[in-house]
C-alpha cells in the first residue's frame, strides 16, 4: 500500500485526485502509475474521468484501499440519468464539455475552474461539477467560471506538471497554468452581469442542485431532469444558431444587454463567456412560463415550424408550448391601449402595466409593452 494516500474531497473529479495521489507520493504522473504501481494502460492519453478501466480501478483500490463505490463516484459516469441517460465510452455528449484529448493534450477548453475556488482550497483540487457545461457560474462564490488561463491562453491541463522527464511535482501546482505558471487562484473573478435577479438565481440553484427540480418552481412540467435538459439544450441552440439575432430587440432593447452574433457550434464547443450569456438568456426566457418565451417567439418572428426543424425530439413540457405559437394571439391596437388607459383615469384609478395587464387579461411581459403604447 502506498505510504500517503490523500483522501478525496467534496465533488473532486477522478483525474484531479490521481494527480494529487501520484504528486504526494513524490513521483511524475508516469513514473508512479508505470513503475511504481505497474499499470501500463493509457490513463492522460483519453478522457480518464468518463469510464476508467476495472483493472485500473481494482490496482488504485489496492495501492489507497479506496472503496470502488468512490472510485466509480468521481468518474462523470455520477451524472448518468441527469444531465444525460447514459455515459457513453467515446465521442460527444450532451452537457459534457469536449477536451479534444490529443495524445497528452487538450485542445479544447474542456476543464472549468472557479479562481476564487483555487484560492480559497487549504489544497487545490478540480471538481467534476467543473466539466458540466451548464456550469457557468460558481455555485460557491456565484462568480463566471473560466476556462483558460488569461495570461497565455492555454487550457487547464493539470495533468501536464506531472509530466516530463527532470520534474519534481507538487500538489500546488494544481493551482498554477501548466504552461506559464501564472497563479490561476489569483486571477480576478468576473460577476456575472445580467438586468433579472431571478435568472440568476435560477442558474445558481439549477447548478448546483439539479436533483431538487427547481424548475418546478417555474410550473414548468419536467417530473424529472431528463426531459428538463433536453428541452434547455433545445431553447439554448434556438438561441445560440441563426436564429439567435431575431430575439435582440428583447435582449438589447428591453433589457439592455449586449448583443449575440449567431454560433454554429454546439454548445459544448463554445467558451464559458458566451455560455454564460446563452444561459442567462435562457433562465429570462424560462421564467413565468410559458407566457415570457411564447411571447419572445412572436417579438422574433418564430413560428412552431421553424423552431422544430431539428430532428431531436422535443419534451412534452416545451412541445406544449411550442404548439401555441401557431394559434393566433389577438393583441390591442395603440387606440385600445388608449382608451382603455383612458377609462383607468375616468375611475382615478392610475394607469400602470399592472393596471392594463389585469384589464387585458395579460401577463407581466406584455402589460409592459402596452403601458408603452401610452406615452
Amino acid at each position: 500500500m502506498l505510504p500517503i494516500h490523500p483522501q478525496p474531497k467534496q465533488g473532486e473529479i477522478l483525474s484531479s485526485w490521481l494527480v494529487r495521489l501520484a504528486f504526494s507520493n513524490g513521483f511524475p504522473l508516469h513514473t508512479f502509475f508505470n513503475s511504481l504501481l505497474g499499470y501500463k494502460g493509457a490513463i492522460w492519453t483519453r478522457d480518464i474521468d468518463r469510464h476508467p478501466s476495472e483493472q485500473f480501478l481494482q490496482l488504485v483500490n489496492e495501492q489507497t484501499q479506496q472503496p470502488l463505490s468512490v472510485l466509480r463516484s468521481m468518474t462523470l459516469s455520477a451524472y448518468e440519468g441527469t444531465y444525460f441517460p447514459e455515459l457513453p465510452l467515446h465521442g460527444d455528449v450532451t452537457w459534457l464539455l469536449a477536451l479534444g484529448v490529443y495524445h497528452r493534450d487538450h485542445k479544447r477548453a474542456g476543464v472549468q475552474y472557479c479562481p476564487l475556488c483555487l484560492k480559497t482550497d487549504s489544497t487545490p483540487y478540480y471538481r467534476m461539477l467543473w466539466r458540466i457545461a451548464s456550469t457557468v457560474i460558481c455555485p460557491v462564490h456565484y462568480c463566471a467560471m473560466e476556462d483558460d488561463c488569461p495570461r497565455c491562453h492555454a487550457p487547464v491541463m493539470f495533468h501536464r506538471h506531472g509530466i516530463g522527464r527532470h520534474k519534481i511535482p507538487y500538489v500546488e501546482d494544481l493551482r498554477h497554468c501548466y504552461q506559464c505558471s501564472l497563479d490561476l487562484g489569483g486571477v480576478s473573478p468576473r460577476q456575472p452581469e445580467w438586468p433579472d435577479c431571478h435568472s440568476l438565481s435560477f442558474i445558481t440553484t439549477l447548478i448546483a442542485h439539479p436533483e431538487l427540480s427547481p424548475w418546478r418552481y417555474l410550473h414548468i412540467n419536467a417530473q424529472c431532469s431528463i426531459p428538463f435538459f433536453i428541452g434547455l439544450r433545445a431553447i439554448l441552440r434556438l438561441l445560440n444558431c441563426r436564429y439567435g439575432p431575431r430575439f435582440e430587440p428583447i435582449f438589447c432593447g428591453e433589457l439592455g444587454t449586449p448583443a449575440l452574433p449567431p454560433s454554429r457550434q454546439d454548445f459544448e464547443y463554445l467558451r464559458s463567456e458566451r455560455r454564460l450569456t446563452l444561459m442567462l438568456r435562457a433562465a429570462w426566457l424560462l421564467q413565468e412560463w410559458p407566457d415570457r418565451f411564447i411571447e419572445a417567439c412572436h417579438v422574433a418572428h418564430l413560428s412552431r415550424s421553424r423552431i422544430t426543424e431539428y430532428p431531436d425530439l422535443l419534451p412534452f413540457w416545451l412541445e406544449e408550448a411550442i404548439s401555441r405559437l401557431d394559434q393566433r394571439i389577438y393583441s390591442p391596437n395603440q387606440q385600445e391601449v388608449l382608451a382603455a388607459a383612458a377609462y383607468l383615469v375616468r375611475k382615478g384609478e392610475q394607469v400602470s402595466w399592472e393596471a392594463l395587464g389585469e384589464l387585458f387579461g395579460v401577463q407581466r411581459d406584455w402589460a409592459k409593452r402596452l403601458m408603452k403604447m401610452t406615452r
